[in-house]
């Protein structure tokens, strides 16, 4: 009988040793609800880095749009220089001989 005892004994420690028990469980359920979660916060943190690149993106926009803005603002009233019209009258002439059909 103490023989039969000790086996089943041994038995279950045996198997006990074997099954580990329920620890081994519970921590292989946080391990992947750890990786879980370092992934969720992988992808917002993509999704952050993409908003903000985007959001600069608009920013730089903006921006460049004022300068332009107010580069055309100093040019509103600055026109280019229009070009003289060539005259009919030829450079010199008289006025006291005009009258007279004179030439000097």
């Amino acid at each position: 009988m103490k023989k039969l005892l000790a086996l089943v004994l041994v038995a279950a420690m045996a198997s006990f040793v074997a099954c580990g028990g329920g620890k081994d469980k519970e921590k292989e359920q946080k391990r992947l609800d750890s990786l879980k979660q370092d992934s969720i916060a992988k992808v917002k943190t993509a999704d952050s880095l993409a908003a903000a690149e985007k959001e600069m993106k608009r920013l730089d926009s903006l921006k460049q749009d004022s300068i332009e803005k107010a580069e055309n603002k100093g040019n509103v009233g600055q026109t280019k220089p229009k070009q003289k019209p060539k005259s009919t009258m030829p450079k010199f002439q008289d006025t006291k001989n005009v009258t007279t059909g004179k030439k000097n």
